[in-house]
């Protein structure tokens, strides 16, 4: 292949096994979400199953629709020809347009086990934690020195900058799984 010197961008074929594996902006994520995905989706004005998908992997997907770094939006590759897309913005935008429709959030099937977890701490890592052992079917009691769930989300973060409503979502969603 030839390398033109007034090319921006060299360009060369790849196969579908290679672009389902290089998603840069779901490697830059922490927790592996589909950026991809549920962008797609919210295009083809499918906001709830966008929703489904951000929050799937997340269990403070709500959050991190507010005050996540955004790493994903860091790692974009749109962001090498011009802008990278506001993929936390449109997280947001899923949360929101999702608190509003009043759909209640589905619940995984889970298969309880004999078995009793202690979380201490309700903030971001605990209500995590948290979910995922009681989708793993055990008995959660988390424990925190506040009369509250969210921690320095809640006490640190000011309300305009994360509002009180997306960490109460966050959870509310764990807490029903109980």
């Amino acid at each position: 292949m030839a390398i033109d010197p007034n090319q921006e961008f060299l360009v060369q074929p790849v196969n579908a096994s290679w672009l389902q594996c290089n998603i840069e902006c779901q490697e830059g994520c922490p927790v592996g979400t589909n950026c991809r995905g549920y962008l797609n989706l919210a295009a083809e004005g499918r906001f709830e199953e966008g929703y489904i998908l951000a929050r799937e992997p997340n269990p403070v997907a709500a959050m991190c629709a507010y005050v996540c770094s955004a790493p994903c939006e860091r790692a974009c590759r749109r962001g090498d020809i011009d802008r990278p897309l506001a993929i936390r913005a449109m997280k947001r935008f899923l949360f929101e347009w999702h608190q509003a429709s009043g759909i209640p959030d589905d619940m995984p099937a889970i298969t309880p086990r004999d078995t009793s977890v202690a979380v201490v701490g309700a903030g971001p890592a605990g209500i995590a934690v948290a979910r995922e052992l009681a989708v793993a079917g055990h008995r959660v009691t988390v424990y925190d020195e506040l009369p509250y769930a969210g921690g320095t989300m809640l006490i640190g973060v000011p309300a305009f900058r994360l509002p009180r409503e997306a960490i109460e979502a966050d959870v509310a969603l764990t807490e029903r799984l109980g």
